[in-house]
Formats: C-alpha cells, structure tokens, sequence
C-alpha cells in the first residue's frame, strides 16, 4: 500500500508511470478537497485504488 500525499499543491506529473510501474500495488491519493479528484487525469484516477481528503495528521474519505 502507497499514500501519494498531494494535499500540499504538489504536482501529480508523473503519478501515472508510477502507478503503471506498481501494478499491483494498491495507491491512494491525498487531497487537500474533494474538488481535486476532478482534476487528476482520468487515466491516473483510473490507476489509483482511492482517495483520501485532508493532510496526514487529519484525513477521511471523500464521502466524509
């Protein structure tokens, strides 16, 4: 299991070579909001297993 942590404005170039590269790993995303899942490429949301919303200290998911 991965957590990307892009809760600080951090660029997701790149993620998707790395999410291709760990297959079989499972990857979750932290945004700062829910509004940020929209933005990612729909490729890369298509090779991520799911999101977290918050910062490392206080996250949850994007349902509440």
């Amino acid at each position: 299991m991965v957590l990307v942590d892009l809760a600080h404005g951090e660029s997701a170039k790149g993620l998707d070579i790395f999410a291709k590269t760990l297959y079989d790993a499972e990857i979750y995303v932290l945004l700062s909001s829910e509004k940020d899942i929209a933005k990612l490429d729909p490729v890369l949301r298509n090779l991520i297993s799911g999101y977290l919303i918050g910062t490392l200290d206080r996250m949850t998911t994007p349902d509440g």
